[in-house]
């Protein structure tokens, strides 16, 4: 769809964005009255969501904010504004992680889930619910040089999961049978099966 029928400019005028704003300001010290001028925190957040809904990276959701108009758009950049990097996003999403967890995401989403039902969108009786396997963000050489030294892991809440194993061609030519494994989380997720709109996410050990 093109121009107002596009999904990013309707979704944009649905959602009071704005009614989130004080919850995203605590991830800023100081409220983001102190210090540089940051950027807004809804632009982050929204490139966030965008991630998210695209299924794509924080390095790839800057550079659909970069190069493609209704992504700029909808996270509320100018065509000519800068467009904060991938490391920007990362620290961010960290700092709301910090303050309030997975509470303070989940107020979010469900604070539009609510008003997309006060707008009117309804839901229907069949919820398709699937598990997936969620990476941690762990560096997993340095976490072993951590649990060698008997040091906590960096994400001591992440918990080992095994994948199976493959074979793998090493440097000398021969092949050997490597067991897969990382650290992370089972993922929970519940879909309207009439909509598509995702209605809840569980991430558990």
């Amino acid at each position: 769809a093109q121009g107002k029928d596009h999904f990013l400019f309707r979704l944009n005028k649905v959602i009071d964005w704005d009614q989130f704003t004080p919850g995203l300001l605590a991830a800023y010290k100081g409220k983001a009255r102190v210090g540089e001028s940051p950027y807004h925190p809804l632009i982050l957040f929204k490139m966030l969501l965008l991630a998210y809904l695209l299924g794509i990276s924080e390095r790839a959701v800057e550079e659909q904010c970069r190069w493609y108009i209704p992504a700029r758009l909808f996270v509320g950049l100018g065509l000519y504004d800068a467009v904060p990097d991938h490391a920007t996003l990362t620290l961010f999403k960290q700092r709301m992680q910090k303050h309030d967890g997975i509470s303070g995401f989940k107020a979010i989403f469900d604070g539009i889930i609510k008003q997309a039902m006060e707008k009117g969108v309804r839901f229907g009786s069949v919820q398709i619910v699937d598990s997936v396997h969620t990476v941690a963000n762990v560096n997993n050489d340095k976490d072993r040089e951590r649990h060698d030294d008997g040091k906590p892991s960096a994400d001591p809440d992440a918990t080992v999961v095994h994948k199976g194993r493959r074979s793998v061609v090493r440097p000398n030519g021969t092949v050997e049978q490597r067991e897969l494994m990382h650290l992370g989380y089972k993922t929970h997720v519940s879909q309207d099966a009439e909509t598509g709109i995702v209605t809840s996410i569980k991430p558990t050990t």
